[in-house]
């Protein structure tokens, strides 16, 4: 069980996303989380000493959540060639918190301190470097990867976004791909 200090975080970054996801990024302040939290300002910055802080707890809390649900994937399946490259498709094509929370993150790092996303690039280089050392040809396991990025800035910035079943059938081909070379059956 977490701790009383570690669930107040936990809602004060689900209100940081809340308020950026509905409300926009300009709209997140210490005043707005705290209240949206139900909790004092006081006990906000008590947590997080300034909004630099928060925006930066948020980005931390979003690129590991995503990472971890990465990770999970590839545990699952882990040794077998192409293990972290088919989970970084499911994260992407399954999960809540990447198309929303991690977006989130980002946006709100961005839009506040570019320089906070120097956490979110430490990650894509050991993502980067897991894909290139998965058993897959390391050029293959990079197209896709770069694929999976381009369906979510799509869907981030409403470029041309898929519908849920075209992005499904993308997702699903991006995931054959995985096989292709490595003597593994085809998944159905």
């Amino acid at each position: 069980m977490s701790s009383k200090s570690e669930q107040t975080r936990e809602k004060i970054m689900k209100a940081a996303i809340y308020i950026v996801n509905k409300q926009g990024v300009q709209h997140l302040t210490l005043e707005g989380v705290a209240t949206q939290a139900g909790i004092s300002k006081g006990g906000l910055l008590h947590h997080y000493g300034s909004k630099e802080l928060l925006v930066k707890a948020l980005l931390e809390y979003t690129t590991q959540g995503y990472y971890n649900d990465v990770r999970a994937y590839a545990e699952e399946e882990n040794p077998r060639p192409g293990s972290w490259t088919r989970a970084m498709i499911k994260a992407s094509a399954c999960d809540e918190l990447y198309q929303t929370d991690l977006n989130t993150g980002i946006a709100a790092a961005l839009l506040t301190n570019p320089q906070l996303l120097s956490l979110t690039r430490e990650h894509y280089e050991f993502m980067q470097q897991k894909l290139e050392q998965d058993g897959l040809d390391p050029v293959l396991a990079t197209i896709i990867r770069l694929a999976v990025d381009g369906l979510w800035f799509a869907e981030m910035l409403h470029l041309a976004p898929l519908d849920a079943q075209m992005r499904a059938k993308v997702s699903e081909q991006l995931m054959q791909l995985t096989y292709l070379g490595n003597n593994e059956p085809e998944q159905e």
